[in-house]
């Protein structure tokens, strides 16, 4: 019987497997569609997406409707930061909620953004004349402090 069920694994493991598909399709990056001016928003008819090079460098974060050109972009030009940015969502003089949490505790203050920021990016705030800090926008006038 175990010879049986031994003989029965061996020939399992020797049947032929399929191998996993692979994705034919090349990877892609987004293109200016068209000459995009400064301080455009971008919309879906801007952007095309084209194989991308062999060696190129990979997108930390990858463009997409909404975003803004920061300078004059041509036809056919990778779309990449800092050349495009996702919106801003707060702006500078802003009032944000400055929250730090350790041990359980919370601490909020209210603080003044210093700069415009995107969700997830790093944003230096004033909590007043003497005391600034640098933390991550986590939602609409939310700062999270390390």
């Amino acid at each position: 019987m175990a010879a049986a069920a031994l003989a029965a694994a061996l020939a399992a493991a020797a049947a032929p497997r399929a191998l996993p598909a692979q994705d034919p399709s090349p990877p892609t990056v987004p293109v200016a569609a068209r000459v995009i001016p400064r301080g455009r928003i971008l919309s879906t008819d801007d952007i095309v997406e084209q194989p991308a090079n062999p060696g190129g460098r990979p997108l930390a974060r990858r463009p997409a409707a909404g975003w803004v050109a920061r300078r004059l972009i041509a036809v056919g030009e990778p779309l990449r930061e800092p050349s495009v940015t996702p919106p801003m969502n707060l702006m500078p003089g802003d009032s944000v909620d400055a929250v730090r949490t350790a041990g359980g505790l919370t601490l909020a203050l209210r603080a003044t953004a210093l700069q415009g920021a995107a969700i997830g990016d790093q944003v230096a705030v004033r909590v007043d004349a003497k005391r600034r800090f640098v933390g991550t926008l986590a939602g609409p006038r939310l700062v999270v402090l390390p």
